[in-house]
């Protein structure tokens, strides 16, 4: 994915915004919006697409060349009992570093969360603590 300055430049215009506007509500300096609706920076940091997308109301996705969600394929097999849970997944999925996205729907992501939940449950007993990460370390060879 890559960041696109047309689509940014399309979303101030959209909600009427002047490039002072937006940089008063992102916090990114004129001069850089400027230039990535320009075209003259491709790769701004994920911070500053972050503060973007917040100013315009917009998912980072509406601001990358690739429109879609980055795992239609786990759309596609998710159940959505009703148009409330499809708009808190992709208000979830939003407010995640793409990263951090991309590890929570890989291979190895239930594994890890479900670790770090039953972390949270022992929390309070160092002694279950070691036992819960020994078992862990034990279930995945490491």
């Amino acid at each position: 994915m890559q960041f696109d300055g047309s689509r940014l430049k399309a979303l101030r215009h959209k909600h009427g915004y002047t490039l002072a506007d937006l940089s008063l509500r992102s916090g990114v300096s004129l001069s850089h919006i400027s230039q990535l609706e320009k075209g003259g920076r491709k790769s701004p940091s994920i911070d500053y697409v972050y503060r973007l997308a917040e100013a315009l109301s917009v998912s980072i996705y509406d601001l990358l060349q690739q429109h879609d969600s980055p795992f239609p394929e786990l759309r596609d097999n998710i159940s959505i009992a009703s148009e409330s849970a499809e708009k808190a997944w992709d208000r979830f999925s939003q407010t995640l570093r793409p990263d951090t996205l991309e590890f929570i729907l890989s291979p190895e992501g239930p594994t890890y969360i479900a670790f770090a939940m039953r972390l949270r449950e022992v929390r309070k007993s160092p002694k279950m603590l070691l036992r819960a990460v020994h078992e862990f370390l034990e279930s995945e060879n490491l």
